[in-house]
């Protein structure tokens, strides 16, 4: 578990998928220089007050560290079966709780690229629109990238 900038603010989709990768390597390189005993324990260390707080009256009046959580889960290129059928796509299922709006995960599998969301539908009451809203930055990069 990392926490990196999603550089929102930064309107070229180029621009901003360069802060971001530069926002991820320093994240990651941060935790490659850790102890391993640190690494394998850090998300609890990191989220533990938070979570704990969750049970007892505290519960929603601390923010968290971090609204939207991100997962990205790459999966064998190789085509999947189960019971026979073959595994086209996955979508997530996760837990979100106060003041975490939305998780949003990706994943590949059978080298097929899939992405879901899940979310909170009292803070975001038109999830639906995200769907359409990821479809135009996609459609926002390649027609930078084709530039």
């Amino acid at each position: 578990m990392t926490v990196m900038k999603l550089c929102t603010d930064i309107a070229d989709p180029i621009e901003r998928i360069a802060a971001i990768h530069r926002s991820s390597t320093l994240a990651k390189d941060t935790l490659a220089r850790l102890d391993k005993n640190v690494v394998e324990n850090q998300a609890a260390l990191f989220m533990g007050p938070f979570i704990a707080q969750q049970f007892t009256p505290l519960a929603g009046h601390l923010p968290p560290p971090y609204n939207v959580s991100i997962s990205n889960v790459p999966g064998p290129v190789e085509r999947q079966y189960l019971v026979g059928a073959r595994v086209e796509s996955l979508a997530p299922l996760a837990l979100i709780y106060h003041g975490i709006a939305l998780f949003f995960a990706a994943f590949t599998i059978s080298a097929t690229f899939t992405h879901g969301f899940v979310g909170d539908r009292d803070s975001l009451p038109h999830m639906q629109r995200l769907a359409v809203y990821t479809g135009e930055a996609l459609d926002e990069l390649e027609a930078a990238l084709a530039v």
